[in-house]
């Protein structure tokens, strides 16, 4: 697609967003920063980089985005902020509409299950708690990436103790630094 075929998003482009009210930090490590897009895919231009990681008393801290939907394994965002959560007051580095790959976006997941559906009336697909040997929990899941959002829930992928998984949660943590309560 060329011009302005790809300059803003069209209607059918956010046919199907699912709205979610969630934050995540960006895992690119490219000195180039993450690719903020005008839409959802890498037709569309690149409209702002958030800044990769930085490194503080030995301390890594990326960048944090605050995100209001998705689509096709990408979100939208409407802010991004770095803060090395010390003197300084986080930064804002984006505001405004744009979408970032769910490969390149970070939260921990800290629940007991994964779910079939955004909903804790769905099947249970895997059970963190109940596994064989010494090391149980969400702790071990190993993100790979964020598929999609619905309100506080979030479609994950990862592996486990070599298990690859996919599932809905609502039990993660948007911040970098500490385990939410």
């Amino acid at each position: 697609m060329a011009g302005n075929a790809v300059a803003q998003e069209s209607a059918s482009d956010v046919a199907g967003l699912g709205g979610c009210a969630i934050s995540a930090w960006s895992t690119d490590k490219d000195r180039s920063g993450l690719n903020v897009r005008a839409g959802p895919g890498i037709a569309y231009p690149v409209i702002g980089r958030l800044p990769p990681p930085q490194q503080l008393d030995g301390e890594e801290y990326a960048t944090e985005v605050n995100i209001v939907g998705s689509k096709d394994g990408w979100f939208r965002i409407n802010s991004a902020t770095t803060n090395n959560y010390g003197d300084a007051d986080a930064e804002v580095v984006f505001e405004g509409d744009g979408w970032v790959s769910g490969r390149f976006l970070g939260r921990s997941v800290e629940g007991q299950y994964l779910y079939g559906a955004p909903s804790s009336h769905a099947s249970v697909i895997f059970d963190f708690h109940d596994w064989p040997g010494d090391r149980k929990g969400a702790d071990d899941f190993s993100l790979e990436r964020l598929l999609s959002c619905k309100g506080w829930w979030v479609e994950v992928e990862g592996t486990f103790l070599g298990k690859h998984l996919r599932g809905w949660t609502d039990d993660t943590c948007g911040s970098q630094v500490t385990t939410c309560p």
